[in-house]
């Protein structure tokens, strides 16, 4: 690697990356977390943000971040990725930026060896690697669609949940009250919490005072108490404090101050 450009931080860069990469798929089934639930929903950024708009890169680009984040991959290696020129782009520290693929090539082939014991467990390792490269970089030609019978299984895919943020809050409003519900199905209550992780990561992370319009669609103090506490310990949402400062305090009483969701 070195004689390619590579400097020993790349090359530690690179290795963090692709030993994190399967975690992606590790979910345990049987007990969901808020980690498990925030992967997903970053993924589901990918998979559906497809246009090639300032709008949906910048989009795409903050899910990869926080993708990445919660892949436990540190602030200097999350920094060195970035979408560009149709390609998700690794800044080496000599070679600057170029496609992630082709140092991921490098780095395997720099791992044959004629004759060696592991070679076709290695090629199998290499097409994984390229793999979860390709599939990070290049959106679907359609956005991707969660196959779930529920009334408002839509709103759980980012396209949709923005395109009706920006036409009617009210219908998303009806869905943070449904997260409330102890009746919620299996595919509802999957719905419920990605729209709140949505509303959370989208208005509330920028404007928490947007929280107050809930507020007022709800009506009653006891079930708008319900559904924040559901947005702070379920939803990507800013740090508590901030609704302290809006005179909500009081609706968080049964929340402790350390239990938030992860971002």
């Amino acid at each position: 690697m070195r004689d390619r450009g590579y400097t020993e931080a790349d090359m530690h860069a690179l290795l963090l990356m692709l030993t994190r990469a399967a975690n992606l798929f590790a979910v345990d089934a049987g007990q969901r977390s808020n980690k498990d639930y925030a992967l997903f929903g970053h993924v589901l950024h990918l998979l559906t943000l497809t246009q090639q708009t300032d709008e949906h890169l910048a989009l795409r680009q903050n899910a990869l971040y926080f993708l990445l984040f919660e892949l436990d991959i540190d602030d200097e290696t999350r920094d060195r990725l970035q979408f560009g020129e149709g390609h998700l782009l690794f800044h080496a520290e000599r070679l600057g930026p170029h496609p992630l693929s082709v140092a991921v090539g490098a780095m395997h082939d720099c791992l044959v060896r004629p004759g060696r014991r592991f070679a076709p467990f290695l090629q199998v390792v290499r097409a994984f690697h390229l793999g979860w490269v390709r599939w990070l970089e290049t959106p679907a030609p359609q956005p991707w669609r969660l196959a779930l019978d529920e009334p408002h299984a839509a709103l759980a895919h980012p396209d949709v949940f923005l395109a009706t943020l920006r036409g009617d809050e009210t219908r998303i409003f009806d869905v943070l009250i449904d997260a409330t519900s102890p009746q919620a199905n299996p595919a509802a209550g999957l719905v419920s919490r990605l729209v709140l992780m949505h509303y959370g990561q989208h208005v509330l992370r920028h404007t928490p005072e947007a929280v107050l319009r809930l507020r007022d669609y709800v009506g009653d103090a006891t079930h708008f108490s319900q559904v924040l506490c559901v947005l702070v310990t379920q939803g990507a949402v800013p740090d508590r404090g901030r609704f302290d400062a809006l005179g909500l305090g009081g609706c968080l009483k049964g929340v402790p101050a350390d239990r938030v969701a992860s971002g």
